[in-house]
Parts: structure tokens; sequence; C-alpha cells
């Protein structure tokens, strides 16, 4: 609530001069849902508005969700101090916000390692070694993984067991071409990678 407050006075929040009514907008649906839910308000609506870029000086039209209030739920709102105990015995579940943050990192990651191939590198591939070809980190990696796609990894020693039976094997075998196949594909990826240091 403290996060509406702020916009509302900063300029995200509007109030209409006709009729005492106010909106919240916003390009966060769960956002909204959760301030409509905790407050028992109408549905949230899908507006196109123009919205200033200060690093570019330039306007665009964007789409985003609105949710209108009235004068009532505003003056309730703003009686939601920081310290209020009514404030903070908000049901989490209704202002968690499930969906993970996006970095421009994860985003690259997503488009050149989409979820099934990833699934697929993963069965002859260990997250280090996926991470080392492409140019991330393991743990960055790892979280991408868990947080975007729900995606565990084998254990360490399924990657241990899968390099010994590649070494027993000769080069040719289907295994070795598949690995080297797939490491080859990573290699390419990892040279176009815009985040590598």
């Amino acid at each position: 609530m403290l996060a509406f407050l702020l916009g509302y006075f900063d300029g995200d929040g509007t109030i209409k001069k006709d009729t005492n009514a106010g909106a919240i907008y916003s390009n966060n649906l769960e956002f909204l849902t959760a301030i409509k839910n905790v407050f028992n308000l109408g549905k949230v609506s899908d507006d196109k508005r123009l919205v200033y870029n200060p690093s570019t000086n330039t306007y665009s039209e964007k789409n985003l969700h609105t949710l209108y209030l009235n004068k009532r739920i505003i003056k309730q709102m703003m009686s939601l101090g920081v310290v209020s105990m009514k404030r903070k015995s908000v049901e989490s579940e209704l202002i968690k916000l499930n969906e993970p943050v996006m970095t421009k990192q994860r985003m690259w990651l997503k488009k050149v390692l989409p979820a099934n191939f990833l699934k697929q590198i993963l069965t002859t591939h260990s997250p280090s070694k996926i991470g080392e070809l492409v140019g991330v980190d393991h743990n960055t990696l790892l979280k991408f993984m868990k947080n975007v796609y729900k995606l565990n990894p084998k254990d360490k020693g399924y990657y241990i067991k899968l390099s010994y039976e590649r070494k027993q094997s000769s080069a040719i075998t289907k295994l070795n071409k598949l690995y080297n196949e797939r490491t080859q594909h990573l290699i390419e990826i990892g040279e176009k990678n815009p985040f590598k240091q």
C-alpha cells in the first residue's frame, strides 16, 4: 500500500476532477490485483496510455492495467500508515508477486536457451559446464533455471558418471557425438553473449 501512496502523490496515480475518483496505472497486473483483493474493489481494466521516458525525452504508447478507486477507498488507503498494524496484517499471499524478476541477462538467456532446449542440454551437460560455455556465472544460470523455468538440475553424481562413460567410449559413439554437437552449439551462443565479461 505504501508503494501505491508514493505513486499516487508523485504522479503515477491521478484524481479525476469531476468525479473525485482516482486511478492507479501499472504494467504489473499482480500488484493491482492484490490491491483490488485487499480493498474489495471492482475489476482491473486495460488502457493505452502515453508514458514519458526521461532518458530519451520521448513519449510512447503503452498498454497499462488500471484500477479505479473512489474517495472513500483513497481515504482508507491513506489511513494505513507506515506503522499501522492493519496494514501489516494484510495476508501475504494477497500481495505476493509470483513472477520472477526478468533482468536483461535473464531475457537473453530465455531467448537463447528455451526451456525445452535447456532440458535436453541438461541430459548431457552440467549447469556449471553450460554456464562456462555460454559465458554466464554458474549461480546465475542455476537461479535462472529455478526461478524462470522451475527446472532442477540432476545431481552431481549423474554428471560425474556421464563424464566417465564418455571418456571410456570412443569419440564416434552416439553419446560423444551428441555431447560434442551440443558443446559446439553452446560455444556459438557464448560468442554472441552481450553480457560476457
